[in-house]
């Protein structure tokens, strides 16, 4: 997950992450919403490069300085700035960042760059996995020595999603809030083919809609597809995806909908929105189709599409 460049810089990669089963059980006392979700990572990926502050970057020694370039496939631009991702507090990189330093009373600062692939308001956990690849790099260049599972405590502060990002492993079954984990073999691979409509949807307005369409009565076991993932059985898997939020997402975005009944009408063996949305994947028979439904897609002008994998 990390890289020494020179002593003085780590650099990270940070997966993006599926949802291949999400069910909502209910809303809590405290505001969340308990589920039930395996989650698998995924071969795209933003890079963040953390760097040892240097002396005339600042005069706070605990200074974190972040910046955003976009990167191909789902930015217009190549290697532009992103003037939609904060870098101040906001971002989840410079609060992850700041809870580390205040935990274990370091001084220290750092330089961030995040180049990033995984788009916004997409469901794919870009945020949550940028701020677990931050609290790893900088646990390894600050020399902090946590244990990984100190890190997932720190995690877990930060949001529900991030705990999973902190340890290699490719899946996990996640409970409670999400921070839970069990992680699982997973013996299958598959072409994924991604795509993600023009506009984003908030994760709370979802969940909102959920509520509101008491969407809770659709259960499915999640049994059958972990012992799926674990013998191997990709066209298994491909039947047995299931989403409680894509019903209200889709209440809530007529261009998510336009999409769902697009993908329906290919010959993929499952589509699925993953996590509160708004992109779509399909796990495809092979690359071959998944680079020609992408082909088709970008034609249609619907979405921003992009082809991967899951995380080696």
């Amino acid at each position: 997950m990390f890289q020494w460049l020179d002593g003085q810089s780590v650099l990270m990669r940070a997966p993006a992450k599926l949802n291949l089963h999400l069910q909502v059980l209910g809303r809590r006392t405290d505001g969340f919403h308990d589920l039930e979700t395996v989650m698998v990572k995924l071969a795209l990926h933003d890079t963040l490069r953390l760097s040892k502050l240097s002396s005339s970057s600042s005069e706070d020694p605990s200074h974190i300085n972040l910046s955003v370039l976009a990167c191909a496939p789902f930015f217009q631009q190549a290697a532009g700035s992103l003037p939609l991702i904060p870098t101040d507090e906001r971002n989840l990189v410079v609060r992850a960042a700041r809870l580390l330093q205040f935990e274990t009373g370091c001084t220290a600062g750092a330089d961030i760059e995040l180049y990033k692939r995984i788009p916004v308001e997409a469901g794919l956990g870009g945020g949550s996995s940028d701020a677990a690849a931050t609290l790893v790099g900088l646990n390894q260049l600050w020399g902090l020595s946590l244990s990984v599972t100190e890190l997932e405590t720190l995690a877990a502060k930060l949001g529900s999603d991030i705990p999973f990002f902190i340890n290699t492993h490719t899946a996990a079954l996640c409970r409670g809030r999400g921070e839970l984990i069990t992680p699982i073999p997973v013996r299958c691979n598959f072409p994924v083919l991604l795509a993600q409509p023009e506009n984003g949807l908030s994760t709370p307005a979802v969940f909102k809609k959920w509520g509101e369409i008491n969407a809770v009565s659709d259960q499915h076991s999640v049994g059958p597809i972990l012992d799926a993932l674990r013998l191997g059985k990709s066209a298994t898997v491909s039947h047995l995806l299931s989403n409680a939020l894509q019903s209200p997402a889709e209440h809530l975005s007529p261009q998510l909908l336009q999409l769902t009944s697009l993908l329906r009408k290919f010959n993929l063996p499952g589509f699925l929105m993953t996590g509160s949305g708004s992109c779509c994947f399909g796990l495809c028979h092979s690359f071959r189709q998944a680079t020609s439904l992408s082909s088709h897609l970008r034609a249609t002008r619907m979405a921003r599409v992009s082809v991967s994998t899951l995380h080696p």
